[in-house]
């Protein structure tokens, strides 16, 4: 039978002829027989065995109590592996570790049953926790854990064993050991505990698999071969690693290939390993000539690194030219050389601006087409210092098969004039003398301006002394006036309705064209002024409002009498580069908002980032005979952000990057 004391269990002897007691509590006391159990058998000297059968990682701590030893009483033996390791005559330590199958018999020797404590016993088990997958010249821990195993208990002396021929010893039951392997490679660590002077031993034995750290790894690259036909290899080389497992990413293809055969040598030499990736014909045809970008991915156990790099199949460069304008831009403005190729890609363009006739070099600039379509046409803008100089300008193309260049006429910097903007500064009239309100923006220099409306003629003459201008009296304009010159000029119409002004600007190299309608009214109209309402009314025109999601324009009509007549709104938008960009008709973009007349409601998927002047008109028309008797403008300048891109991704698996 069995029963607890004092958190032990106490097994008793039950008869002479009973088997072995199986021990499956992990610690307790063993008594010798008592009285009662003596009277339950007819043997003088009644025996009772007890067995242990313990797993591999187990092992049993047996200490025999000093009283015990009076052999007088009761024979105790203890046998391991069928060999006897102690008996009442044994001076060797009382306490025994055993490990695999041990048996312990207590056999009474004289009259006496009186149920005293022989041994205690206590099975450990040695547990340890170690990651599976560790990373070369990193620390490791060592969780090690021996269980059951009590402060009062006698000290177990451990070793670990860590399989590269490092080892260390502590004296504990819970112990945290550092270690970090320096070559990569699948490791047998062992961990032992013994009693001292004993034979036996707790052990543990596992493995654990050391890598090297890819993210550290610098891999050159070099293409062999570049065209869509014969041999095209891609090569990397990089410092000896294990393990590692290689994907080419080239558009939706993968190639593959793994390393998975240790060379320690080739680790401790810090060798360099080539892996090259043959790239078969139908994915070269599938992406075509020009200039492709891959990702070579690296990963392992313990670590994922991407690499990106180019790949260049070429086609050979023809028919290279280049062309600009006789007349050339002066900084800040800038001028465009249009650069041309027949057929051929990629092509890695030079481009030398060199005075004439003395060839010096004033300005180097280096692009890059990567597609036939791209190489078509390349577009470069430059800019030039000094006006009244003489430049050519020399391209040079090549790639990897081919190589060309082409030489352009001669061009010389002269002042110039590139944007006009013509309004006034209120209401016409006729008869009423008005200031056209003339905004400029060109080059430092002399010009002559000539002004054709009606049979009249009128020529001004100015100077456009500073790139940078200042004005008092700002109208309402669609851009920024900062780098305007403003020139006013007093007219007078004799004549009612649509009025056309036809104009030119001049210097001795150019001629600059525009035209601007007015309507000449016969008296004062009710339409005073009509103003955006867009929730910032101090905003200047170079400072746009930013559209996040939605955005709301509404307009202010003031109206200085009720006639019969009718209003009319009328919202445009234009995509503009800057905000001293003029809005100009082949820059219009359609409007996809919601329009209510004097209402408009902008979101953020109905236009592409950007900036964009948004320009109100507003018109009156006569109710009897429907001519238009007065027109108002108002802008407002916009800036759409570039928006985030937002994916969901289900499934897979997490890495850290």
């Amino acid at each position: 039978m069995m029963f607890k004391v004092s958190a032990f269990f106490i097994l008793t002897f039950l008869s002479e002829n009973a088997s072995p007691v199986l021990i499956q509590s992990p610690f307790g006391v063993l008594r010798s027989p008592s009285s009662s159990d003596c009277n339950a058998t007819r043997s003088a000297s009644p025996t009772v065995s007890w067995e242990f059968s313990l797993k591999p990682e187990q092992i049993l701590l047996l200490r025999i109590l000093t009283h015990a030893q009076r052999c007088g009483e009761f024979n105790i033996v203890v046998e391991h592996d069928s060999k006897i390791v102690y008996d009442c005559s044994y001076a060797g330590p009382h306490t025994l570790l055993l490990a695999a199958y041990s048996k312990l018999s207590v056999t009474k020797t004289a009259g006496l049953c009186n149920a005293s404590n022989i041994a205690q016993y206590k099975t450990l088990g040695l547990s340890t926790k170690v990651p599976r997958f560790a990373t070369v010249h990193r620390n490791v821990t060592y969780n090690i854990k021996v269980a059951n195993l009590k402060e009062t208990d006698p000290k177990l002396e451990c070793q670990i064993d860590f399989g590269d021929f490092q080892s260390v010893w502590f004296i504990s039951s819970i112990q945290l050991k550092i270690h970090a392997y320096k070559e990569p490679g699948q490791f047998y660590y062992e961990i032992s505990c013994s009693v001292k002077n004993s034979t036996d031993k707790l052990t543990k034995f596992g493995n654990i698999f050391v890598e090297t750290d890819l993210q550290s790894a610098q891999i050159q690259y070099k293409q062999l071969g570049f065209q869509t036909t014969g041999n095209l290899t891609l090569r990397f080389r990089h410092s000896y690693m294990y393990p590692i497992s290689y994907g080419l990413l080239l558009t939706n293809t993968i190639i593959s290939k793994n390393v998975n055969t240790l060379e320690k040598d080739k680790f401790l030499n810090r060798h360099n390993v080539f892996v090259d990736f043959n790239i078969p014909v139908e994915i070269r045809m599938k992406l075509g000539p020009g200039r492709h970008y891959f990702t070579l991915i690296t990963e392992n156990n313990i670590s994922y690194a991407e690499s990106h790099f180019i790949l260049d199949m070429a086609t050979t460069l023809t028919d290279l030219g280049v062309h600009s304008k006789r007349y050339a831009a002066i900084k800040p403005n800038y001028f465009t050389i249009n650069i041309t190729l027949e057929e051929g890609c990629p092509a890695n363009i030079t481009i030398e601006i060199n005075k004439y006739p003395n060839n010096e070099l004033v300005s180097q600039i280096k692009t890059l087409c990567s597609n036939p379509d791209e190489c078509k046409l390349v577009q470069v803008k430059v800019s030039l210092k000094k006006a009244e100089e003489k430049y050519r300008v020399t391209v040079f193309a090549n790639n990897q098969i081919s190589n060309g260049s082409a030489i352009s006429q001669v061009f010389e910097t002269v002042p110039q004039i590139y944007d006009v903007y013509m309004t006034s500064d209120g209401p016409l009239y006729a008869n009423v003398p008005t200031n056209l309100m003339i905004y400029v923006r060109g080059d430092i220099g002399g010009f002559e301006m000539t002004l054709e409306f009606e049979e009249h003629s009128k020529h001004v003459p100015f100077t456009i002394d500073s790139i940078k201008h200042v004005h008092s009296d700002e109208a309402s304009l669609p851009f920024d006036s900062t780098f305007y010159k403003l020139i006013k000029e007093r007219i007078i119409f004799t004549s009612t309705g649509d009025q056309l002004i036809n104009a030119n600007i001049r210097n001795s190299k150019q001629i600059f064209n525009f035209s601007s309608n007015f309507i000449v009214q016969r008296q004062p109209t009710c339409l005073e002024s009509v103003k955006i309402r867009d929730g910032n009314s101090n905003r200047a025109i170079g400072e746009p409002l930013k559209l996040a999601r939605e955005l709301i324009l509404s307009a202010d009509v003031t109206l200085s009498c009720v006639k019969d007549s009718n209003i009319k709104f009328k919202w445009k938008s234009f995509k503009v580069d800057s905000s001293s960009q003029l809005p100009r008709p082949e820059n219009e973009v359609k409007l996809k908002g919601n329009i209510y007349n004097n209402e408009i409601v902008i979101r953020s998927n109905n236009l592409l980032p950007g900036l964009y002047v948004i320009m109100l008109e507003v018109s009156t028309n006569d109710v009897t005979d429907k001519d238009v008797t007065s027109k108002a403008r108002d802008f407002s300048l916009i800036k759409v952000p570039t928006r985030k891109l937002e994916v969901l991704i289900k499934g897979g698996n997490k890495r850290q990057l």
